[in-house]
């Protein structure tokens, strides 16, 4: 058989840990990693052909936009309470000398 360039074994046991991961529990830059070897695959189908590759990297971009939503959106809900946490603190009073 035809040797993998780019989507190698170890790109291969990489996706599985990543993949194997619940979704909420991956971070930007596993996301970053996740779509790095999407692109790895793509570049593996094209010279090789193999279809069943430009079909999962596809699917595995799509994949990666949700969990970026995902992310992000956990990101700006935190951002939000703390800045709501910040306003509704307690504001000490000035006091002016006499």
């Amino acid at each position: 058989g035809v040797s993998s360039r780019f989507y190698t074994h170890e790109v291969a046991r990489r996706l599985k840990e990543l993949i194997d991961k619940d979704p909420r529990d991956l971070t930007l830059d596993e996301v970053r990693e996740l779509l790095k070897i999407s692109d790895l695959m793509l570049e593996e189908s094209r010279v090789s052909g193999r279809e069943d590759l430009l079909e999962y990297a596809v699917r595995l971009k799509v994949y990666c936009a949700l969990v970026e939503g995902i992310i992000l959106r956990r990101m700006a809900e935190e951002a939000l309470k703390k800045e709501q946490a910040r306003s509704s603190a307690p504001q000490p009073e000035c006091s002016t000398p006499s």
